[in-house]
């Protein structure tokens, strides 16, 4: 409720670094072994199959793949 903390957090949100390696890292180590990237593009992904290649990428840019994600993951 706090705007002027709100503002500030996501200030610091965007100009600083990100935990990435550590944070994809943590998700395997606690059982997380399929991860989906919502959004154009497939950066995430590719960054994620090089921290752990046992993880499992879907990618969603539109109504094409959001069904055949769907799909895959029935």
């Amino acid at each position: 409720n706090d705007v002027k903390k709100i503002k500030n957090n996501i200030i610091n949100q965007v100009n600083h670094s990100v935990q990435w390696i550590k944070t994809i890292k943590n998700l395997v180590k606690n059982g997380i072994n399929k991860i989906i990237e919502v959004g154009p593009g497939k950066v995430l992904s590719a960054l994620n199959k090089k921290i752990d290649k046992s993880i499992e990428v879907y990618n969603i840019e539109n109504m094409e793949t959001l069904q055949k994600t769907i799909d895959i993951l029935k």
